[in-house]
């Protein structure tokens, strides 16, 4: 196998070996061989960008995919749960729906109507999430996408990163 070789040239050197997966439930059962790459990579990091504007928080799609992980085998401290530094919104096409992305900067600068955006409630609470279930922590796919140079938020430079941090 040749995911095992590569383990076997990082492990020596001190390196990890991580895989991006998805956290669309149809696609973790007909995709991976979930406990055997469990043997293989050091961590999943599980695309659960769900975007929740509810009070209380809720995110019961990334919930579902993160204990379909553990369920299929994945021991919960290699899980990896994705946290978005975007909002989604809007669509264009009359036929194929294609989300518009919208970076957390473009939106503390041009408040766009219709675009949804983890709120600081809902990071914390998915924060929480993770630390409840042992989970492994959080992943953040672009960090580009957050206020890297705090040039439009006004919350200080990597607020989404930062308060991932700060809620560990």
């Amino acid at each position: 196998m040749q995911e095992q070789e590569l383990r076997d040239q990082l492990a020596p050197r001190g390196k990890l070996l991580t895989a991006s997966v998805s956290g669309v439930i149809d696609d973790i059962g007909n995709s991976y061989e979930i406990l055997e790459l469990s043997r293989i990579v050091d961590f999943f990091n599980v695309m659960t960008f769900e975007v929740d504007l509810g009070n209380p928080p809720e995110f019961p799609n990334a919930e579902a995919a993160m204990q379909e992980f553990v369920t299929a085998g994945a021991p919960a401290i290699q899980l990896n749960m994705g946290i978005a530094t975007y909002g989604i919104g809007g669509e264009s096409g009359p036929i194929v729906q294609i989300p518009d992305v919208w970076a957390k900067y473009e939106v503390c600068q041009v408040h766009p109507t219709g675009v949804s955006i983890d709120s600081d409630a809902t990071i914390i609470a998915k924060v929480a999430y993770i630390q409840t279930e042992g989970f492994g922590g959080a992943y953040v796919k672009s960090l580009d996408l957050d206020d890297f140079n705090d040039n439009s938020c006004n919350q200080g430079d990597y607020p989404v990163i930062q308060l991932i941090k700060d809620s560990l």
